[in-house]
């Protein structure tokens, strides 16, 4: 009964997915875990599947480290290549360490650069990472204020985030667009959904209205990504995300 928004995501009969883990910084402590939970990520899809589960049994692509794929019958019944890039921001578990690196620059610019080229690319981007209270989707070491916290104020007053993805949605009219963008990050349905479902009303958003925990954001984000490979509807789609639960759920907006 909902498979039309399904068959506009693989028209061309590939599934192609981005998924990018933030700068996980956690000032005022130094330590920063994008990359551990990037190789969370990363442990899962490569697992041999259980029953019944779909994010699993993908393999890693012969020279490039960052992409994975496998074949999937889908709920249609036809063959589907499901194809995930999965990216990280930080260089090392060190927010000061990271700061004094060159290579930190270079991979947070990079990993920015192919956020925004999936934005206009691929059929299904999630971003698992912080808000920055609007100033957010993020991938670099924050703005500091003198006593070592984060400058909220900063990306509250400028909210770079929200012009890229602006820019981006706006750039990928005619092209191969997102069809779904998940926002896996604190208050992402207070901070970003007014204005991207304004300019994108016909795109799948989806979001938090709660301060969420990394552990419930990775819960969140596998969840919405089993719905997809097993082309759920709605109310089931909500039930993965814990839509009813306000202190550790997400919600899907505008797919359907």
């Amino acid at each position: 009964p909902c498979s039309k928004p399904y068959q506009a995501l693989t028209k061309d009969g590939a599934l192609s997915i981005v998924v990018a883990f933030g700068y996980k910084d956690s000032r005022p402590l130094r330590f920063v875990g994008d990359r551990y939970e990037r190789a969370q990520f990363v442990d899962l899809i490569l697992r041999p599947c259980p029953p019944f589960e779909v994010v699993c049994g993908f393999e890693q692509e012969k020279g490039n480290p960052e992409f994975f794929s496998k074949k999937l019958t889908w709920y249609d019944r036809k063959v589907r290549v499901i194809q995930i890039q999965v990216l990280a921001s930080s260089v090392g578990p060190d927010d000061e360490w990271n700061r004094e690196s060159h290579l930190q620059k270079w991979h947070s610019d990079r990993t920015f650069r192919l956020f925004r080229r999936a934005l206009v690319k691929s059929d299904i981007v999630f971003y698992n990472g912080h808000s920055r209270t609007g100033g957010g989707p993020d991938f670099s070491p924050p703005r500091l204020q003198s006593n070592k916290q984060v400058d909220y104020a900063h990306y509250q007053k400028l909210k770079p985030g929200v012009k890229f993805l602006l820019e981006d949605l706006e750039r990928a009219k005619g092209a191969r667009q997102p069809r779904l963008l998940g926002l896996f990050s604190c208050d992402s349905s207070e901070h970003f959904q007014k204005s991207l479902l304004k300019a994108k009303p016909k795109m799948g958003l989806i979001a938090s209205a709660a301060l969420l925990h990394q552990s419930d954001a990775m819960d969140n984000m596998v969840a919405a990504l089993t719905a997809v490979l097993k082309g759920e509807c709605l109310e089931r789609f909500n039930l993965r995300l814990r839509a009813g639960d306000p202190m550790r759920g997400t919600q899907i907006t505008g797919f359907f």
